[in-house]
């Protein structure tokens, strides 16, 4: 019987436990929470502009007028924006976001010396396309410096790529 007794009152110091255990907690999982969000965000935005990048290369390859640069940075835009990718930074600054290199613009920096089987090598002529977007977190950010005010990890980012392609010769 008095054993029964000090367990009742052992419990009956503890009432709250609970309630401070989770308060402990509550940071710690809002911030996975939020990382989780944010960090697939930002993976299915750098898939975007992955998948942007190659549409981009793909008619960078392809022989065609003086204005191309612009007509491949236009399609990578439209690319993202099907995407559901807010592109109203990279409109506003498009030669400093996507940049095109190929033979007419950058002839040095567009000829890819390839190994081939054997010992050989050949000389290739390619095209670049590298797109950055500026990404920022949207709960990650806001909720870290909600528990650290002063810190600077959850700020703005830059996603990066770049694609190469050979280029198809004139016909």
């Amino acid at each position: 019987m008095s054993s029964s007794r000090s367990v009742r009152q052992r419990m009956a110091n503890e009432k709250g436990a609970e309630l401070v255990e989770f308060a402990f907690i509550l940071p710690l999982l809002l911030v996975i929470i939020a990382g989780i969000w944010d960090f697939g965000r930002a993976y299915r935005i750098n898939q975007a502009i992955t998948n942007a990048a190659r549409e981009g290369a793909r008619l960078a390859v392809v022989p065609a007028g003086l204005n191309q640069a612009a007509a491949v940075q236009n399609r990578v835009v439209d690319y993202l924006a099907k995407s559901n990718v807010d592109t109203s930074a990279i409109v506003a600054n498009k030669n400093t976001y996507i940049r095109v290199q190929n033979p007419s613009n950058d002839p040095a920096n567009t000829v890819v010396t390839v190994n081939l089987p054997g010992g050989g090598t050949t000389l290739v002529t390619v095209s670049r396309v590298t797109v950055d977007y500026p990404f920022n977190f949207v709960l990650f950010g806001p909720v870290i410096k909600l528990l650290v005010p002063g810190s600077t990890l959850g700020g703005a980012m830059l996603l990066h790529t770049t694609v190469t392609m050979e280029n198809q010769p004139p016909v």
